[in-house]
């Protein structure tokens, strides 16, 4: 009825982000003889932040808040707080929860070899005293020893080879088993008693 016509509908778009960026925290081991840096450890867990407008803003993480710097030698759990931010103030945080461990066994010296007579008695509570055992973290004293095994002690006065069994434990748990041969030797020699003098006749 009117004949054609050119219509032009022009759209105006605006985009605002309200959702937040996407940046998970997690649990993460540290091993207290070999320290690392909070850097460090974001590369190892591979830390990131995507935002659903402007992608991948990694490179905006921020620390916000850290208990582990100053204690990374330190057996203890660690906060670190991590903030980012997208181009449309929208935030979020993500915490790291750093465990710091030993995870190494005391260090206790090899096989031991000891010969005692069967008439004695080793004081092997003494002499495991007296090896060299320590450890990397924990002093001596807060060391625990017990014996695994024994099958010296009511065989002493047999003669005869034998095995002591000691554990060091730390406070962490953590530990290691020593040995002890023990060989138990007769070194007395017979006695031969009687007269030392005979007296016969010719003819006996």
């Amino acid at each position: 009825l009117f004949g054609a016509q050119n219509v032009e509908i022009y759209v105006k778009y605006s985009s605002s982000s309200s959702s937040v960026p996407l940046m998970e925290g997690g649990t993460y081991i540290a091993d207290v003889d070999h320290p690392k840096t909070i850097a460090q450890i974001r590369t190892e867990i591979d830390l990131k932040a995507i935002d659903a407008q402007d992608g991948d803003i990694t490179h905006l993480i921020q620390v916000v808040e850290d208990n582990y710097t100053g204690n990374e030698s330190t057996i203890g759990i660690y906060d670190v707080v991590f903030y980012v931010e997208d181009s449309s103030s929208n935030g979020t945080y993500a915490t790291i929860i750093i465990v710091v461990l030993d995870v190494v066994a005391p260090s206790v010296p090899g096989t031991q070899s000891v010969s005692v007579r069967y008439t004695e008695t080793f004081d092997f509570q003494a002499y495991i005293n007296s090896l060299s055992i320590s450890d990397n973290y924990d002093a001596y004293e807060d060391l625990t020893i017990t014996i695994e095994s024994n099958t010296y002690t009511p065989n002493k006065t047999a003669v005869g080879s034998y095995q002591i069994v000691y554990r060091v434990e730390d406070i962490s748990e953590n530990y290691s088993e020593g040995t002890i041969n023990v060989t138990v030797y007769d070194d007395i020699a017979p006695v031969i008693s009687g007269p030392s003098t005979l007296n016969r006749s010719q003819s006996q």
